[in-house]
């Protein structure tokens, strides 16, 4: 078997042929992996504000039967249970929703459903921090009466 000697230059010409496909190849990586980490926060806050629409549905349901929301006048994580609100909620929403950063704070962004009444519980307002945007609020009819969380 005769054997193939490569010179110096035809040597250099084929490493420098690989480190650029190496180069490529590491490009394309980090901006896969970059693509992947916008669109998993992407999902992290669609899924956030479904649970926030899935505990506003049951709000609705729980009014038409007591004709008030499940009283809480100061700010609460319903992930904590503010006042019994899971206990009040279960006929209507048989799991309470996570956020699923759940319990983390980061960047003054606190990770959680936050809800809170009026007084008398005829208003609501639930308001939760979003990754790709700042905040999603979301309140019950003249519930804008109520100050935002932040």
């Amino acid at each position: 078997m005769p054997k193939i000697f490569f010179g110096k230059k035809k040597l250099k010409k084929r490493f420098g042929e690989l480190a650029i496909t190496a180069a490529a190849i590491i490009f394309l990586l980090i901006i896969a992996l970059l693509l992947t980490i916008v669109n998993q926060a992407e999902t992290r806050d669609i899924e956030r504000i479904s649970g926030i629409n899935k505990i506003r549905e049951a709000l609705q349901l729980y009014y038409l039967d007591k004709n008030y929301y499940p009283i809480q006048p100061e700010w609460c994580s319903v992930e904590l249970d503010c006042s019994n609100f899971s206990v009040e909620i279960k006929p209507y929403l048989q799991e309470i929703p996570k956020d699923p950063f759940y319990p983390k704070e980061e960047n003054g962004k606190r990770y959680s459903y936050q809800y809170k009444t009026t007084p008398d519980g005829l208003e609501y307002k639930i308001y939760a921090d979003l990754e790709k945007r700042e905040f999603y609020e979301l309140s019950s009819k003249g519930g804008f009466s109520i100050p935002s969380f932040k």
